[in-house]
């Protein structure tokens, strides 16, 4: 399969995994701990997207 599946399922589990944590660290979420978190998973998409292209 092509690369970019993989690492869709990477990055899908590792943002997965970052609100689990913090869901489980302070027994819920609120908005602003959910943006959060989305704000990391597109970063840390972009960084490893950006590093595969170069």
């Amino acid at each position: 399969m092509h690369i970019a599946f993989y690492l869709g399922i990477g990055l899908t589990v590792i943002g997965f995994s970052l609100a689990w944590l913090l869901n489980r660290q302070l027994g819920g979420q609120t908005g602003d701990t959910y943006g959060a978190i989305m704000e990391w998973s597109e970063m840390l998409s972009l960084v490893v997207i950006a590093y595969l292209i170069t």
